[in-house]
């Protein structure tokens, strides 16, 4: 248990507010894992985050996070602009990357009637440090009891990965050229295969990844055909890159880079589909 307020602990626990109406937290946890935080906010590395969706969409803290880099690179920031729901608000440069570890569900969420009712004094319309060591206390007991962690990925091995997001490909593939409807969902399994598939290293640069987050190269899967504009999220789409390269392919759509892209696609098609499927690959891949 928490005995004191933060200044005294080897860490320091926070409080933060979220916006839902203007920023898809969710869906950049269920993409990433974790979200580079925009705002003036300086933890450090280590340091326990509480996100507070604000009110009055939500009102209550959902998520638990830790803090892993506390002073990112402008090469380190990942472009997590696609899940912005309205126009980008004026703030700061993201300097932190929160991690999640826990969330909750609804039964389980902490609303703010609660913290007011343990002692918390203010609003939360901005970074909370001081914060009470009884509702720490209850923060973490609800985390420790309830709190889930989104392990999808890591029930299959990485066998069980590639024969299912290259499953899930195939029936895609198959929807694109008889039903011809377009698909805007992601499919995590999708991402995590391409990332392995590429070894570690950039398909674009050929680099490895410029660093590891939980003992696992950092890549960023993109979609060679954006999604918006028809693309499938399938592997015969999409590639793994490293941050320079997935935010230089956005800012300059490199015509000569593009189509590299699109042959390494097809080089790893090769060994993942039949013939005859590829020559609709390649139709997909507008080759």
């Amino acid at each position: 248990m928490v005995d004191s307020i933060n200044n005294n602990e080897s860490k320091t626990y926070w409080i933060i507010p979220s916006r839902p109406k203007y920023f898809d937290l969710e869906a950049c946890f269920k993409t990433y894992g974790f979200v580079d935080w925009r705002g003036s906010f300086y933890p450090n590395i280590g340091d326990i985050v509480y996100v507070y969706l604000s009110k009055p969409v939500a009102g209550y803290i959902k998520y638990k996070c830790e803090v892993i880099n506390n002073n990112l690179k402008k090469s380190e920031v990942v472009n997590q602009k696609q899940f912005f729901l309205s126009e980008e608000e004026k703030h700061p440069k993201e300097k932190v990357r929160l991690r999640l570890l826990k969330r909750l569900n609804t039964d389980d969420f902490v609303k703010f009637e609660k913290m007011k009712e343990l002692g918390l004094k203010s609003q939360i319309q901005g970074p909370l440090k001081k914060i009470p060591a009884i509702i720490i206390n209850y923060l973490e007991s609800k985390f420790n009891t309830n709190g889930i962690v989104d392990n999808t990925i890591e029930r299959y091995n990485n066998e069980a990965i590639k024969q299912k997001a290259i499953e899930y490909s195939k029936r895609m593939l198959n929807k694109s050229y008889v039903s011809k409807t377009h698909v805007y969902s992601r499919n995590e399994l999708v991402s995590e295969y391409v990332k392995h598939r590429s070894q570690g290293r950039c398909d674009l640069c050929d680099n490895k990844a410029p660093f590891e987050i939980d003992n696992k190269p950092y890549l960023e899967c993109h979609h060679v055909l954006s999604l918006s504009d028809g693309g499938l999220d399938t592997v015969f789409n999409a590639v793994a890159l490293c941050p320079n390269c997935h935010r230089k392919i956005h800012l300059l759509k490199a015509h000569n880079e593009i189509v590299k892209l699109k042959n390494k696609i097809l080089y790893y098609s090769k060994n993942e589909f039949q013939e005859n499927e590829i020559e609709d690959i390649k139709k997909t891949l507008k080759l």
